[in-house]
């Protein structure tokens, strides 16, 4: 994709997108990191990291364990309001992106936050 002139790809790959990381610092283009932090992987050329915060599903899923609030067969979603997804500071690439694309990145982050945002999955599991 980058020999096509590709400037930014997202891998969404987990750990196999590492490849693409290493891509991205070849044809010193961008891409954007999946699952944790992993801008630190081609500093500069990372632009940010989707992450997943499995810490707080864990620690969230155990402690409703503990307290015996575990609902079995229920389908708990972390996503921006409750912490379980993010992005990351953006370290290494801050400095490279229009400070105005960043005040909406921030924005747009509290529109998800506030609930003004839906993010829908065309999955729906069957109800038994």
């Amino acid at each position: 994709m980058y020999q096509e002139d590709c400037d930014i790809i997202y891998s969404v790959a987990g750990g196999t997108g590492n490849g693409i990381i290493e891509a991205a610092k070849d044809y010193n283009r961008y891409v954007i990191g999946v699952d944790a932090n992993q801008d630190h992987l081609a500093k500069g050329n990372v632009l940010t990291s989707m992450m997943k915060m499995l810490d707080v599903s864990v620690v969230d899923l155990c402690e409703k364990f503990l307290k015996k609030e575990l609902i079995g067969n229920t389908i708990y979603e972390y996503g921006y309001k409750n912490g379980g997804v993010g992005i990351t500071e953006m370290e290494y690439t801050k400095e490279k992106i229009d400070p105005k694309i960043l005040e909406k990145v921030k924005e747009i982050e509290k529109l998800l936050i506030d609930g003004k945002i839906k993010v829908t999955n065309s999955y729906v599991p069957e109800k038994k």
